[in-house]
């Protein structure tokens, strides 16, 4: 069973590696060389660093027998940033999971909408968990997704 917990700096590591396998196993195949080459560097262990130690940021993450296996990353409160699970244990609930702990965290901080850039492959997740589709697929420079909304937490 997974545990969730804030993420620390000393975790940057682990989530970028979580981020960059689950991304090669989904959607990074999509993507044009500049587009990965985007990606990748705007989720490094350094740039997951400078992240964890913004006030704009604020990163969870599912842990197993003290291994990073989740996480989320929400950004000025409302944004899903990044919620991604190791593909080993993806299908386990793990997402689900974390994106229950971003909404009950919400009815403390008075959020009740929530959008995400979500990538072509995550949209039906999205779509589970309440989220809809507010435009097509958008190109920002080699970085493809889809932008979705989620009202009433």
């Amino acid at each position: 069973m997974a545990t969730i917990r804030p993420a620390k700096p000393v975790d940057a590591a682990s989530i970028a590696n979580v981020i960059r396998s689950a991304s090669e196993a989904s959607f990074l195949p999509d993507l044009s060389d500049a587009g990965k080459l985007r990606f990748l560097s705007d989720h490094t262990t350094e740039a997951m660093v400078a992240r964890l130690q913004s006030s704009d940021f604020r990163y969870d993450v599912a842990e197993e027998h003290g291994v990073v296996v989740g996480l989320v990353g929400v950004r000025s409160g409302t944004h899903i940033f990044s919620l991604y699970v190791a593909p080993k244990t993806q299908g386990c609930g793990i997402g689900r999971m974390l994106w229950n702990h971003v909404k009950e965290r919400s009815l403390t901080t008075a959020a009740v909408a929530f959008t995400v850039n979500s990538s072509r492959n995550a949209v039906p997740i999205y779509e589970r968990f309440g989220f809809v589709s507010t435009g097509g697929m958008i190109d920002a420079n080699g970085v493809l997704y889809v932008p979705m909304r989620f009202e009433g937490a």
